[in-house]
């Protein structure tokens, strides 16, 4: 098993620690210091019974409420309005709540003296499960910028103090070794393979899907050059997934190979690159379709959705809207909202691209609404609208 070692880069509110081997990351933690952490002890208050899906929502301060199963609590029937004590076993994914189970398992009890919600003992300090969990591997070195939290990490994981350095470099300890460009290409959706080929990883509400295409793998047949080419995939898909957190449902897409034995050791590749993953998984084997599937237990929100916000202009599509198309609806807009003449002259402010399409592509379509209203119809270029948006306002008519 390849050394890991851990760089770790702290701020107030903004820690965060990377785990690599030969020079590639294979883990990212990012701690805010807020919110909820896996592990949590928390007291809550049923909020809503919900025998639709075989349990309660329980509020535990966060922003959703988290869900308990009445599987958790086999000893009586959950009821709105009662505090139960819970720990958290998955964090908030998307517009789901966090995943929780009763503590302790045969029932619950609220501390004397406490009123929910309320945390009553915070998990493990991520930075802190990172470094434990890699004492066990061949771990080279833990090089920390911070002082106190090296302080920290010697009293909580003394096995690996003699491990421990404090970053002296004149450069930020993230920019000196490179990880600044390693993190934004594990936020690309696109990885590239040593012989040239690719893997494109898609996330969606449902699955992630994950595509592989072959480069110029130098091979002596193109079956032995898919074979390569998948193998090659493999390691970086189960690198990938370790890295980014990808969770539930997982189908790949892989260069098709008609024997099974060469499918079977892409199989064998991939769980050799999950090998020692802390989250539980299974492959489940191959499609009709030469899809390979797994799953892997989630236990919060990916990396890309954790580091990344929804894009406010296509509302997390990954799309915007054709500026022509934007700007028909600015003209039907126009009309609808029955302009008086006599009050002002129209006005539709909208993106650059949107405003050019109105003054060439669509001027006849412009001429057509302006005789409807009865005035000339004004387009403004305004750079701070989004390409997806337009506004209508009004030119006051001089007196």
């Amino acid at each position: 098993m390849a050394a890991v070692e851990i760089l770790i880069s702290a701020l107030p509110r903004d820690r965060r620690a990377v785990a690599r081997t030969h020079e590639a990351l294979e883990r990212l933690v990012f701690d805010d210091g807020g919110g909820l952490r896996l592990g949590d002890l928390r007291l809550g208050r049923i909020t809503a019974v919900a025998p639709a899906v075989g349990g309660a929502f329980v509020d535990i301060g966060a922003p959703q409420p988290g869900l308990l199963m009445q599987g958790d609590v086999p000893d009586r029937t959950l009821a709105e309005g009662e505090t139960v004590l819970v720990r958290v076993v998955r964090l908030p994914v998307a517009n789901k709540g966090a995943k929780l189970d009763a503590w302790p398992p045969e029932g619950v009890a609220a501390p004397a003296g406490v009123r929910a919600p309320a945390l009553i003992a915070a998990g493990e300090d991520p930075i802190v499960a990172l470094v434990r969990t890699s004492v066990g591997r061949p771990l080279r070195r833990v090089v920390v910028d911070d002082a106190p939290i090296l302080g920290m990490l010697r009293a909580a994981v003394p096995e690996a103090a003699g491990l421990l350095e404090l970053w002296r470099g004149p450069r930020p300890l993230f920019e000196a070794e490179g990880i600044d460009e390693a993190i934004a290409e594990a936020l690309s959706p696109q990885a590239s393979l040593p012989s040239g080929g690719r893997i494109t990883i898609a996330e969606t509400e449902a699955l992630v899907a994950i595509d592989v295409d072959s480069g110029a793998t130098a091979a002596a047949s193109p079956r032995s050059a898919a074979l390569a080419c998948n193998l090659e995939a493999a390691s970086a898909i189960g690198r990938h997934i370790r890295l980014r957190d990808l969770a539930g449902p997982i189908v790949m897409d892989f260069v098709p190979l008609r024997r099974r034995s060469e499918r079977e050791r892409v199989v064998r590749a991939l769980q050799q690159a999950l090998a020692g993953d802390d989250r539980a998984s299974r492959i489940a084997g191959w499609t009709r379709l030469g899809l390979l599937e797994m799953v892997r237990e989630r236990r919060g929100p990916s990396l890309q959705r954790r580091l990344n916000a929804a894009c406010l202009t296509c509302s997390g599509s990954g799309f915007d809207r054709d500026a022509r198309w934007v700007a028909g609806d600015a003209l039907r807009a126009a009309l609808a909202a029955g302009w008086d003449p006599a009050v002002g002259m129209p006005v539709v402010l909208a993106a650059p691209a949107v405003a050019a399409v109105l003054r060439d592509a669509l001027s006849d379509a412009r001429r057509t609404v302006e005789e409807r209203l009865g005035c000339p119809l004004a387009v403004h270029a305004d750079p701070a609208l989004s390409p997806a948006s337009f506004r209508l306002t009004a030119r006051a008519n001089a007196r």
